[in-house]
């Protein structure tokens, strides 16, 4: 199955414990520096809405590993 396009600009994950995860990407991809885990605030911060409905994320949080390739 072809993509369409050479470069992959992003992928998600839902897991269960961020810090192991993120940890293990870490030292796949030869990272030097932890990355950093944001918590998203609550819907009365920030609502996100998913087909016109608004969702309720608790607890919701991320990570971001910078980009490692060539560019």
């Amino acid at each position: 199955m072809a993509l369409g396009t050479d470069k992959v600009v992003h992928l998600s994950f839902v897991v269960k414990d961020i810090e192991k995860v993120a940890k293990a990407w870490q030292e796949l991809l030869g990272i030097k520096e932890a990355p950093r885990i944001w918590n998203i605030p609550g819907p009365e911060t920030a609502p996100t809405y998913t087909n016109g409905a608004l969702e309720l994320y608790l607890d919701c949080r991320i990570e971001l590993l910078e980009s490692f390739a060539k560019k």
